[in-house]
C-alpha cells in the first residue's frame, strides 16, 4: 500500500468527526428492498437474493453528487470563498449549481459544445452562469481552471469527481446503509466514471470496518476507463467516450480509486453494453416507477440479465445497487 494511499484512507477516518458536527445538506435518501426485482428472481438461480436499493436519483439535484459538491463547497464557503467554478454540464454541475443556491454563492459553470441544450437551460434555472467552451470536457476544464487561477483568493474549483472532500461527502452514502436498520450488505453494486463516487463508498466501507461487503464496479464498453486501469493494474485513458452513458464518461479515473481499490481488496469490475444499460434503467422503470439515466441503469444491468447475473458471486445473499441518477427530461429541442 502507498503512502499516498494510507494518506487518504487515514484521512478519512480522521475527519468523520468533523463531518459528523456538519450539517446535512444533501438528502438522506430512501435505501429500500426491491421486492419487486426479487420477484423476477423467483425460480432462477438467484431467488435467493435479497435486493436493496439506494435512490440518489432523489437528491435535489437528481444526482448523488450532491454528497459531495455540497460538501466541497460547504468548504469553500467557510474559507470566505463566494464564487465556484465548475467544468461539468452533467451531474457535477447540477450539483454545483444547486450547492451554490443553498449556500448563496455565485456558480460559473463551463461546458463544452457538447452539453445538452436542456442541461445548459437548467443550470440557468437553477442560477449559474454558463459559458459554453471548447470541443470535449477537457478542454471546457481548461477554461475553468484558468478562470480560478487569475483570482484563485476568492473563487472555489469544484472537479466533478476528483476532491477528497468530495469522497468524504460520498461515504454518507455507507453511513445511511449502515444506520437505516436493515442487514449489512454483502455487495454493493455502483457504476463508476471518475471514480469519486467508488472512493467514496470506499472510504465509508474502510471507516466502517466492513472490508467484507464487495463492491462491484460496473463500466459502459466505451466508458470504462476503471476497468481498464482496474485490470491493468496501472491508470489508463480512453482515447475517447463512445458510450451513450455519458455521465460516466471520464477518459481518465481518479488516480486513487486504484490504490483505494486495492487496499479494500474485495472490488470487482464489470463492463456492460449500452443495451444492457438501457434496459436495465428501463425495467426499474417498470419495477419503481423511476426514470433513470443509463449510467443508473448499467449498475441495474446485473440484476436484470441472466448473462450477467451469472458472473456475481453466490455468496452475495444481500446486494445494495446504487441509483445514481435520475434521467433528465428534455425541455426543449436540441
Amino acid at each position: 500500500r502507498s503512502k499516498a494511499t494510507v494518506s487518504v484512507l487515514n484521512w478519512g477516518v480522521r475527519t468523520l468527526g468533523g463531518l459528523e458536527a456538519m450539517p446535512n445538506l444533501h438528502v438522506h435518501t430512501p435505501y429500500l428492498r426491491s421486492y419487486p426485482i426479487e420477484d423476477r428472481l423467483k425460480g432462477t438461480a438467484d431467488a435467493e437474493r435479497e435486493i436493496y436499493v439506494k435512490l440518489e436519483c432523489l437528491q435535489a439535484s437528481g444526482s448523488f453528487k450532491d454528497r459531495g459538491v455540497l460538501r466541497l463547497c460547504e468548504h469553500y464557503h467557510a474559507e470566505g470563498i463566494r464564487q465556484l467554478v465548475s467544468s461539468s454540464g452533467g451531474n457535477a454541475g447540477l450539483a454545483v449549481a444547486h450547492a451554490g443556491r443553498v449556500l448563496g454563492m455565485k456558480v460559473h459553470v463551463v461546458v463544452p459544445k457538447t452539453t445538452k441544450v436542456n442541461v445548459v437551460a437548467k443550470l440557468v434555472t437553477v442560477g449559474a452562469k454558463v459559458e459554453v467552451h471548447g470541443q470535449n470536457w477537457n478542454q471546457a476544464d481548461e477554461k475553468a481552471r484558468a478562470l480560478v487561477a487569475a483570482d484563485p483568493e476568492n473563487i472555489g474549483y469544484c472537479n466533478p469527481f476528483d476532491h477528497p472532500l468530495m469522497w468524504e461527502g460520498h461515504s454518507t452514502l455507507v453511513d445511511e446503509i449502515a444506520s437505516s436498520g436493515q442487514p449489512k450488505p454483502d455487495a454493493i453494486i455502483l457504476s463508476v466514471g471518475g471514480g469519486g463516487l467508488l472512493n467514496g463508498a470506499l472510504l465509508g466501507l474502510q471507516r466502517h470496518g466492513w472490508s467484507d461487503v464487495a463492491v462491484l464496479a460496473i463500466g459502459a464498453v466505451g466508458a470504462n476507463s476503471f476497468h481498464e486501469t482496474f485490470t491493468s493494474k496501472a491508470l489508463q485513458t480512453l482515447p475517447a467516450i463512445t458510450s451513450i452513458c455519458t455521465s460516466m464518461g471520464a477518459r481518465t479515473v481518479s488516480d486513487q480509486c486504484l490504490p483505494l481499490a486495492e487496499a479494500h481488496g474485495n472490488v470487482t469490475s464489470m463492463v456492460v453494453t449500452d443495451a444492457q444499460a438501457v434496459k436495465g434503467m428501463v425495467e426499474l422503470a417498470v419495477d419503481h416507477r423511476l426514470l433513470v439515466e443509463p449510467t443508473c441503469g448499467a449498475a441495474l444491468a446485473p440484476l436484470y440479465e441472466e448473462e450477467l447475473r451469472a458472473q456475481l458471486r453466490p455468496e452475495w445473499k444481500r446486494i445494495a445497487v446504487v441509483c445514481r441518477r435520475i434521467h433528465e427530461q428534455r425541455t426543449q429541442s436540441p
